[in-house]
């Protein structure tokens, strides 16, 4: 994310905990492929990491029931969602 974006970390009544920001996202074709191991975006590949981060999230979510999802954000940006199971 760029230098002075915005992180917006929140919890509604159902449980879902959502992590939003406001840097470049990804397009819309990219969001099913993220959670990939090693997946990249194309345009980020001059930003530091490994690619490992939303695939460890997505098998952490899996392992425990729970649902790890994608979506844009608007006007732009990336909010991921966890939905942990209810009981």
């Amino acid at each position: 994310m760029p230098s002075g974006g915005t992180v917006t970390v929140s919890l509604d009544a159902a449980g879902a905990l959502r992590i939003a920001d406001d840097g470049p996202g990804l397009a819309p074709e990219q969001l099913a492929a993220a959670p990939g191991r090693f997946w990249r975006a194309p345009d980020h590949g001059n930003v530091p990491g490994s690619g490992l981060g939303l695939a460890i999230a997505a098998e952490l979510a899996r392992s425990c029931g729970a649902e790890l999802t994608l979506r844009s954000a608007e006007p732009r940006g990336l909010v991921v969602e966890l939905r942990l199971p209810v009981g």
